[in-house]
């Protein structure tokens, strides 16, 4: 459990947002980035893309089947503590990497930035629940959500440029500063926080839980991967259930847990944490599909589709900084149900869409209305699940939350792409191999299939937030409570 910690001044406050919200902006950034410049690192070190594309998927297995781990971590020693150890490893770590020209290096290296990745997401909701007052939590997410937003835009132009004009390994080094800056402010005006209870780490539940999770991510993303692999799959997935299940077993029994499972006995605290899945489910889809709709239907080209990604973007960024004013002024509930709207009404405008008629503004208006749902359902839902964690268990319901998302993320490339393939292959028939492959009106049914999944699975979303209550936080509940 977490002690009390320092009071946060009103002057340190504006810093410590500026550091959460930098820790959004470094780990998101660095995705984007290292995406852009694969091609190029896999033509300089003369491999294969299937191989470097692990400098990316290694680094997000391992971030995310942490999350609840590192979440825990922070509980028993310290918040601040195992945050700043997230960003000193991920730091050296992007150093490190930008000096190498070996891939088994840098595929390493990328395991260790993979680790202080899920740190500093697993544990920036923790900080923005035990560190700042009630009243501006719902601004710090929007910031938070904000952060990445900006990330997602800006990265590809960042990206391309540094690795154009430079080389790749600079990709790498900008993360440096951002990381020193970020290792300041956490030294200078995060308030240390101190145990008051010192429990013995349970390995076993870390160990049966990153296994199950690691299973589970591979399985839903290697489907394609054709051969053995491919046929590994359903093994690999039905050990990661079993998996599973025996973290879950060992949990009820462990006479200190490392999951608070019996906080999924509130039904609106388990309904906000699935209607973050189902969210996170539909965006990843989404995100997916659509530069896919743009390049293979209407014939855009790559630069013309990620222009049009930017409406979504800009959404996000603008709502969930306006969503986070306004959990701080009336409350988590309305704001979550106005943007699970935001983002059917998005969805459906999408929807009609589909068709080979270049449609370029009602587009925009639907990327824009869904990406605006999106970004305004973080801070509201975050901030009402952060208000169910019992003290000393900030870290840990924070690693469900984030590990719920990025696990939405993983389901919605999985079961959209799989959801796509089978109508459209359907619809073609034997000639279709993928998209370019077949007429661009063979392909309709596919995109079809997946947008009724999207509506249905925001329907669910929508269903579940309406079943979340306000929690009211008294006075004692903030970090600038005496004590």
């Amino acid at each position: 459990m977490t002690g009390n910690s320092t009071p946060v001044q009103n002057s340190g406050t504006m810093p410590i947002m500026i550091c959460l919200s930098l820790a959004a902006f470094m780990s998101t950034l660095d995705t984007i980035m290292v995406s852009v410049s694969l091609p190029t690192i896999t033509k300089d070190l003369q491999v294969t893309t299937a191989l470097t594309s692990w400098i990316i998927i290694g680094s997000m297995l391992v971030s995310s089947s942490f999350l609840m781990t590192f979440g825990s971590v922070g509980d028993k020693l310290g918040h601040r503590r195992v945050f700043l150890c997230g960003f000193a490893i991920f730091t050296v770590s992007s150093l490190l990497s930008g000096f190498v020209a070996d891939i088994w290096l840098l595929l390493a290296l990328r395991i260790f930035v993979g680790v202080g990745t899920g740190i500093i997401m697993a544990l920036s909701p923790a900080l923005v629940a035990t560190v700042l007052s009630p009243s501006l939590k719902g601004k710090a997410f929007g910031l938070i959500a904000a952060s990445a937003s900006v990330a997602l835009t800006v990265g590809p132009v960042i990206g391309g440029y540094i690795t154009e004009h430079f080389s790749w390994n600079w990709i790498f080094f900008v993360n440096v500063p951002i990381g020193m800056a970020a290792i300041i402010l956490i030294f200078r005006f995060i308030p240390v926080q101190v145990p008051s209870v010192r429990t013995r780490f349970d390995y076993p539940a870390a160990f049966l839980l990153f296994f199950s999770l690691v299973g589970l991510l591979f399985g839903l993303n290697a489907g394609d991967i054709g051969g053995l692999g491919a046929r590994m799959v359903p093994f690999i997935l039905a050990g990661s259930l079993l998996l599973g299940a025996a973290f879950l077993w060992h949990e009820h029994r462990a006479p200190s847990p490392m999951i608070p499972l019996r906080l999924f006995r509130n039904i609106p605290f388990t309904a906000s944490v699935f209607a973050a899945l189902f969210m996170m489910t539909a965006y990843g889809g989404v995100l997916l599909i659509f530069p896919l709709f743009f390049e293979s239907v209407w014939m855009f080209s790559p630069e013309q589709s990620g222009s049009m990604l930017v409406a979504a973007s800009a959404g996000i960024m603008i709502a969930s900084v306006l969503a986070g004013g306004l959990v701080d002024r009336i409350g988590c509930r309305k704001p979550v149900i106005i943007a699970t709207g935001l983002a059917i009404a998005g969805s459906i405008l999408l929807f009609g869409l589909l068709g080979t008629t270049i449609m370029v503004l009602p587009a925009v208006a639907g990327l824009f209305l869904f990406g605006a749902g999106a970004g305004g359902f973080y801070p509201p839902n975050i901030s009402l699940v952060m208000k169910y964690a019992p003290k000393g268990d900030e870290g840990a319901v924070s690693g469900i939350l984030m590990t719920m998302r990025m696990l939405g993320q993983a389901v919605g490339f999985a079961l959209f792409g799989t959801v796509f393939g089978i109508f459209a292959k359907k619809a073609s028939g034997a000639a279709f191999r993928g998209p370019g492959t077949v007429a661009p009106e063979a392909l309709l049914p596919g995109f079809t299939a997946v947008f009724l999944v999207t509506v249905l699975l925001l329907v669910i979303t929508f269903l579940l937030v309406l079943m979340a209550r306000e929690v009211r936080e008294s006075p004692a509940d903030s970090p600038t409570a005496g004590g």
